[in-house]
């Protein structure tokens, strides 16, 4: 991730704010001199003292003839502190390696490439509900630092509107150099969505961060999107519905799956391309996408009747079992009380007549 050192936008906010003149910053910029990095190995070492003949040829030679003892004094600046960050840089890099990692985006920097990423789309408003929140940027800015992709749940995809009124402070103790120190932490509630219509807000606001990170080119996201959610307008078969809300984010979480597996890169190529703008919709084609696309059956409404089993071994069930039982029993109910009274009055009729 961009750091404090590496930063063009970070020069040039500090050679404004300690009064450089608009002509000594174009003579930087023009000699490629545009970070702190880069001025502090430009002359001298880093940890040794500055040498003041060998500081006076390099400011002749970057600022030029018309050099200025105010540009002095300021590049004069520049370079201690651009020797100091190095040192810093370095020093934390030894003693805490994951510092590195979760670093995050200065904020200058994170405001220069904003405004970039809005002036280059044309034709794009980004902003309320568009503009993601500070916490995407950095998720997707750690996936390019780590050239390792990871999949952002949906209601993770926050707006920065969202982040500004629900988002919260804490403090936290954390050990930084060998030492106790207490740091304010963001917490964001998670932005759940109830409708296609901010479900598709929060999967464009994805595409805008991938974008300010430089994985994703907007255009390739935007198409994918297009035909991703042309699923949802399709005319099924007939006794078939159309692909459902849930049926489009399954896709879409396959489809960054399958771009793990193959294992795409994030970062640019030696050709200057993007490596997603491909293997997004060659993700998109596969099988184990169209899966999830597939129109499914409607419900008929019907249930089956319930089972009346009949108590008993050998019996058969429901409405066979119910014929069964009166075969087998004609008698049972009124009849058969009718036949015992009959057999009481024949038994009365052979006791008279033996007498």
């Amino acid at each position: 991730m961009t750091s404090i050192v590496d930063s063009t936008a970070h020069l040039e906010k500090r050679c404004s704010d300690m009064g450089m003149s608009a002509r000594g910053i174009q003579q930087l910029l023009q000699g490629n001199l545009d970070t702190m990095g880069k001025i502090a190995f430009a002359v001298g070492q880093p940890g040794h003292p500055l040498d003041q003949g060998e500081f006076t040829q390099f400011a002749q030679n970057t600022l030029g003839a018309m050099i200025s003892q105010a540009d002095t004094a300021v590049l004069k600046r520049l370079v201690f502190e651009g020797h100091t960050r190095v040192l810093g840089q370095l020093r934390e890099l030894f003693t805490d390696p994951n510092a590195a990692a979760s670093r995050k985006l200065p904020a200058v920097e994170r405001e220069h490439r904003m405004a970039q990423l809005k002036q280059r789309l044309q034709g794009v408003i980004v902003e309320r509900q568009l503009e993601p929140s500070h916490e995407l940027l950095e998720a997707m800015m750690q996936q390019k630092e780590e050239n390792q992709l990871c999949y952002v749940q949906l209601e993770r995809m926050t707006s920065r509107e969202w982040e500004i009124t629900m988002g919260k402070t804490k403090k936290q103790i954390s050990l930084d150099t060998e030492k106790l120190v207490v740091k304010e932490k963001s917490d964001i509630p998670d932005q759940f969505h109830s409708s296609e219509l901010q479900a598709f807000e929060a999967l464009r606001r994805r595409g805008v961060a991938m974008d300010f990170a430089d994985i994703l080119s907007w255009e390739s996201h935007e198409r994918y999107l297009q035909q991703l959610t042309s699923h949802l307008r399709m005319d099924p078969p007939q006794n078939y519905s159309r692909p459902t809300l849930q049926q489009i984010l399954k896709a879409d979480r396959q489809v960054f799956l399958y771009m793990i597996r193959v294992g795409v890169q994030l970062k640019r190529l030696p050709n200057n391309t993007l490596d997603m703008d491909t293997k997004l919709f060659e993700a998109l084609q596969s099988y184990e996408v169209g899966f999830h696309l597939l129109p499914l059956p409607k419900s008929t409404g019907r249930a089956d009747p319930p089972q009346q089993g009949y108590q008993g071994s050998g019996a058969p069930s429901g409405a066979k079992g119910n014929a069964w039982q009166q075969r087998s029993h004609p008698y049972k109910g009124k009849g058969h009380q009718g036949g015992g009274k009959g057999k009481n009055n024949a038994r009365s009729s052979c006791k008279r007549a033996l007498h």
